[in-house]
């Protein structure tokens, strides 16, 4: 065994040996119902916060978000269009989803699951990005990490 076996052995240890209480981050949790953020939007979004206080237990860190989305256009200029989350200014930009169509009448559609930091207040910051998406995008709140 190296050192670095080692010591990810000497944590494995010390964590076997701790409560389950005391283990951090016990798994998902999702709501019985999800709470739409942005309903069925084509346009674009700059940066707005989210406050999650009203569905998510204090202490909690992490949101579950979903995004859904279609995009048929453009068929010149910027084709890729983004929903980005982070938890605030000055923290790291999580691309949650991106579509591109690039002309000739191509229809793109999906979906996608993130999980998303919030600061300490239970917020977090979203935005779509221009083009948009032409077919609409929804963003829905769906669980948390605790």
């Amino acid at each position: 065994m190296n050192s670095h076996s080692l010591r990810l052995s000497a944590v494995e240890a010390q964590v076997r040996r701790l409560p389950r209480e005391a283990l951090p981050h016990s798994g998902p949790n999702f709501l019985q119902a999800a709470i739409t953020i942005v309903p069925k939007n084509s346009n674009t979004i700059a940066w707005s916060t989210f406050n999650a206080a009203d569905y998510v237990p204090a202490g909690v860190q992490t949101a579950i978000v979903e995004t859904d989305w279609a995009i048929s256009s453009s068929d010149s200029g910027d084709k890729d269009a983004y929903i980005k989350f982070r938890a605030s200014l000055d923290t790291i930009e999580i691309v949650g989803s991106r579509g591109r169509a690039s002309g000739n009448s191509d229809n793109i559609a999906g979906a996608n699951q993130v999980m998303v930091p919030m600061t300490a207040n239970r917020s977090f910051d979203y935005m779509i990005e221009t083009p948009g998406f032409d077919q609409l995008a929804t963003i829905r709140l769906i669980g948390y990490f605790a």
